[in-house]
């Protein structure tokens, strides 16, 4: 067990919120079924966050953060509902000395840059733009828009990344003439993918957000559902552009 500081932002800056402060005590339980227990002491002021937090030394920096964003975001929910006023959190920073930890959040995603390098960013986009025109291409549009959504929205990434498929999906059952959106068995063969590839990648850990019920992942199988994701719409062009 060990002593957190998170220092962050709230979106929008002209969005103020003057002093507000939450205490509160809370355990969770990640897909993995690790359990850690925390005391989370969260104050705003101005849009300036911080957040002490004192708890198990279980999961990695990444995790860590998404449990702080989900505390936060949920907080400021309820102001949200009782002002008509729309925030968004950023986690920017976190210390752990006992952990040796020093560490500030990038918006890049290296997953992504490390598995899919852009080799011609002009390229990559007159390509990724040549398919999401015409009235097919709102569903290539929408799978693009929950795909960045998935990156911005950690907590929720499992539910845009399967969206986003299920819209790559509806796209391909279209441009087949099938009258029955939810083919999962032609889109899977047009990918040539195993049966459960999906699934097991990415369907499995959008249940429990789909439904209601609060689910955080590691960063590990956050990271394997973009992974996948992102394999599987680039395999997707691949097929369009071989017709």
């Amino acid at each position: 067990m060990s002593k957190y500081t998170f220092v962050g932002v709230i979106h929008p800056t002209r969005a103020i919120i003057e002093n507000h402060k939450l205490k509160v005590k809370t355990s969770f339980r990640d897909a993995d079924n690790k359990t850690g227990f925390f005391n989370v002491d969260v104050r705003i002021l101005m849009n300036q966050l911080l957040v002490n937090l004192e708890g198990d030394d279980i999961f990695d920096a990444f995790t860590m953060r998404n449990l702080i964003q989900g505390i936060v975001e949920g907080d400021l929910a309820k102001i949200a509902v009782i002002t008509g006023h729309y925030y968004r959190v950023e986690v920017i920073r976190v210390i752990n000395d006992s952990l040796e930890w020093d560490i500030v959040y990038g918006i890049n995603n290296t997953l992504i840059q490390n598995h899919y390098p852009i080799d011609n960013y002009d390229e990559t986009l007159r390509r990724i733009r040549g398919h999401s025109v015409g009235e097919l291409g709102y569903h290539i549009n929408n799978a693009l828009l929950n795909m960045s959504k998935a990156i911005g929205n950690v907590s929720d990434a499992s539910f845009y990344c399967n969206r986003a498929l299920e819209c790559l999906r509806n796209h391909n059952s279209l441009r087949l003439g099938k009258t029955n959106e939810k083919d999962w068995n032609s889109f899977k063969l047009v990918l040539g993918v195993e049966d459960d590839f999906i699934k097991e990648n990415v369907g499995k850990y959008q249940l429990n957000t789909r439904h209601g019920r609060p689910d955080i992942l590691s960063e590990q199988q956050y990271s394997g559902c973009l992974k996948a994701t992102w394999e599987i719409f680039y395999k997707y062009l691949d097929v369009l552009e071989l017709e």
